[in-house]
């Protein structure tokens, strides 16, 4: 995450990726108390974020595939208006 080209979007895509292996370890694996120290890290982590140009960064990324789903639309709108304003 250190390239000269990386964007929010890669960040916050990193962050995500992250999280989603951090939950697929098996509760089995033996490693349960790390599994849930890191969840507790990342949930710190992403309450810190302002997630609205995170999410306008993701949406805007040339690999994003996901589906938009309404809410996320205004919430990308709203951050626009709200970047535009200030």
């Amino acid at each position: 995450m250190e390239r000269s080209t990386t964007t929010l979007a890669d960040c916050f895509m990193m962050l995500i990726q992250l999280a989603v292996k951090i939950n697929k370890i098996s509760q089995q694996s033996g490693i349960i108390g790390f599994k849930n120290h890191c969840i507790k890290a990342i949930n710190a982590r992403w309450k810190s974020f302002d997630i609205e140009p995170y999410i306008l960064t993701y949406w805007l990324h040339p690999n994003y595939r996901g589906n938009l789903q309404i809410t996320i639309f205004l919430l990308i709108l709203n951050s626009i208006i709200l970047y535009i304003i200030n």
